[in-house]
């Protein structure tokens, strides 16, 4: 059973009938269309961004019992935008409890002892999905032959940035935001220290300017 969604950011399903699929033990899914987001559009409107790594995962129900949510506990590491504590939990709509699925086309959900960098969207409104831009606003880390360096959500190594205008293109189940540059191999993946020195150098110039129209 799949709902046409074309937004940007992930709405909240209407509960009503997400009680109705799960009560008759239906797999909910949602198709959803996201606009592809530059990179530093990203970096400007997430309310926090930061190195993380997933430590504890679980699925319940929602207090009235129409919607299922995982909720993913990760260790901060490193904040590269705004204030967090030492752990962050984030929720996502989806999981699996008392034999009841629910799922979100698309949407993927940082797995136990993944090492990302996370860009939210929000720590308080009540979303589908916490990160900005569905999946753009998440990034893998992991371990080569030279160090630690960065990949999309999805696997793809990330290798460089250029510059690009706002895209009005929406685009299925998007993993890579505007910006960057994709390499073949995981050998040719940008240094960790390298993306988080941009993140931060943008993150200052968006500052600058909400400092400057005050």
């Amino acid at each position: 059973m799949k709902r046409p969604v074309e937004r940007r950011h992930s709405p909240v399903w209407a509960a009503a009938w997400a009680a109705i699929a799960l009560c008759l033990g239906l797999n909910v899914a949602h198709a959803a269309s996201v606009v592809q987001m530059p990179f530093d559009q990203l970096v400007t409107d997430a309310e926090v961004a930061f190195e993380g790594r997933v430590v504890a995962s679980e699925s319940k129900w929602n207090e009235d019992r129409t919607a299922i949510l995982t909720h993913v506990t990760l260790e901060v590491e490193d904040t590269l935008k705004g204030s967090l504590p030492v752990r962050v939990q984030l929720s996502f709509l989806g999981g699996t409890v008392d034999g009841k699925t629910m799922s979100v086309s698309g949407l993927r959900v940082p797995r136990n002892g993944e090492h990302g960098i996370y860009f939210v969207e929000s720590t308080t409104r009540r979303l589908a999905s916490p990160i900005l831009g569905w999946n753009q606003g998440q990034f893998r880390v992991v371990n080569d032959a030279n160090g630690q360096v960065v990949l999309t959500s999805d696997g793809r190594p990330v290798s460089g940035f250029q510059a690009t205008a706002p895209s009005t293109i929406l685009r299925h189940d998007e993993h890579v935001p505007s910006g960057l540059e994709m390499a073949e191999d995981v050998g040719k993946a940008m240094p960790l220290s390298r993306f988080k020195s941009h993140v931060r150098d943008l993150a200052a110039r968006a500052e600058e300017r909400k400092e400057r129209k005050r």
